[in-house]
């Protein structure tokens, strides 16, 4: 589940930086190997001020199983605050793929 067939939308690509993107991606797929995935993860990304500049706060939740965390990155210049869907479709068919997209996309 969300490792093969990778997609973003045009509002995906036209919010976030690639630098963002890709970093969603690889938390996904860090977690896939960790514990059991909704087909829905949803990101709230909002920068934030902090004592040494600028960072960027992930807040990620998932349905089912019931799954919150925040983590926060350093050192993010692009001032964010938006959520973000990551659907993963066709779960354990050849056909699975997994689409970024913004809410108002769906």
């Amino acid at each position: 589940m969300f490792d093969k067939n990778l997609y973003i939308t045009r509002g995906i690509n036209n919010s976030l930086p690639a630098n963002v993107i890709n970093l969603l991606w690889c938390l996904i797929q860090q977690e896939t190997k960790k514990r059991k995935m909704d087909y829905l993860q949803v990101f709230h990304l909002k920068t934030i001020e902090t004592k040494s500049g600028k960072a960027l706060s992930v807040h990620w939740t998932q349905e089912q199983p019931e799954y919150s965390t925040t983590v926060f990155f350093p050192d993010i210049t692009k001032q964010l605050d938006i959520k973000v869907w990551v659907i993963c479709s066709g779960e354990g068919t050849d056909d699975e793929y997994s689409t970024m997209l913004l809410p108002e996309e769906y």
